[in-house]
């Protein structure tokens, strides 16, 4: 029974997601300086690539000695150097 709960549960689609993101910031950012941030290093990745305007920051965990949520992504020093 809990597969099919897991399976009705909607599918998250991280280019959509940053794609409605950077049409929000585009549209409304004018001149503003700013940057993006996110512990998600897929989320990271994605607006890196999409823009280049604005630096990209990964944010660990690691200082607060919390889990990283069993993301090897979030291990590797070198990913996180956009």
């Amino acid at each position: 029974m809990a597969e099919l709960q897991v399976a009705a549960m909607p599918i998250f689609d991280k280019n959509r997601f940053v794609d409605d993101i950077l049409n929000v910031v585009f549209e409304h950012c004018k001149e503003r300086r700013l940057l993006f941030s996110s512990f998600e290093p897929d989320i990271c990745t994605l607006l890196s690539l999409k823009q280049p305007r604005f630096p990209v920051f990964f944010l660990t965990s690691i200082l607060l000695g919390m889990e990283c949520f069993m993301d090897f992504m979030c291990t590797i020093t070198m990913l996180k150097i956009h």
